[in-house]
This record gives C-alpha cells, structure tokens and sequence, in this order.
C-alpha cells in the first residue's frame, strides 16, 4: 500500500460516503490545501505580485491533478505552507506541514532536510515529532491486544 496506515485511515470518511460525494469531498479538499498553500506561498514570497493573477496563471497547470483524484494537491498545498510557514519564521509548523505531507509520500522529506540547513532546532523537533506521532497513532488506535 503506499500511504502510511495514518494516511490510509483517513481516507476511510472519504471512502464510506457514496462514490460521487466522497470523491468530490477528497477533491475538494486537495483543492483547497493547493490553493490554500499557494496563496500563502505567493503572499510570503512575492509581496508585489497579485495573488489573483498568481493563481489563474498556476489554475490550468492543476487543474488535472486536482480532477484525477490523487493525492498530489494535498501533498504540494502542505509543502507550500511549509515553505510559507518557514520563510515567516514559524518553524514548527513549518515541520509540521512537512512531516503531514512526508506520511502521505517519502519525497517531502527531501524538503524538510533542506529547510534544516536555515531552520533553528524547533523544525526539526517539530519535523520528528509529528512524524512519530503519525506513525505511532494507528498503534494507539489498535485493539490492546494487537
């Protein structure tokens, strides 16, 4: 399976809605943490550059991977906020972001290691601890006896 059990499970109120709501539901809310993560982004990174006119050039580049169901848009709107969160000094939650985004897939480690060269400790605290906490929840939501 490729996402992690915590991942896994939270697709599950996803899945037992009917087909077409609950894909619409998973699509909506890639598409609102893409959007979500993009404004921030633009807001933090380019102060001069309209928002608006940001996101309609970058609206018909997702809009593909936005209707094809996956997981991607939650994966780049959570490192987007990460990058916002981090260039706003706010390092844990930059972590945090990266560590959600890293149980859905590996590759956003990949950024959370680059942010650990200009981040103070707190980010990688932040990184650790909600990646364990990720990885330990379904244990602690198991059956004692498993």
């Amino acid at each position: 399976y490729r996402y992690s059990p915590v991942v896994a499970a939270g697709f599950v109120p996803f899945g037992m809605l009917p087909w077409g709501p609950g894909g619409a539901a998973f699509r909506l809310l890639g598409a609102a943490l893409l959007l979500g993560g993009a404004v921030a982004w633009f807001r933090r990174s380019s102060p001069g550059v309209p928002v608006g006119a940001a996101l309609l050039v970058m609206l018909p580049l997702c809009v593909g991977s936005v209707n094809n169901g996956q997981a991607n848009p939650h994966l780049l709107g959570l490192m987007l906020a990460a990058g916002a969160l981090g260039l706003g000094g706010r390092w844990a939650a930059a972590g945090a972001c990266v560590a959600a985004a890293a149980l859905f897939k590996g590759y956003p480690l990949a950024l959370g290691m680059l942010l650990a060269f200009a981040a103070p400790p707190r980010f990688l605290l932040a990184l650790a601890g909600t990646l364990a906490a990720g990885l330990a929840l379904p244990y602690l939501l198991q059956a004692p006896d498993y």
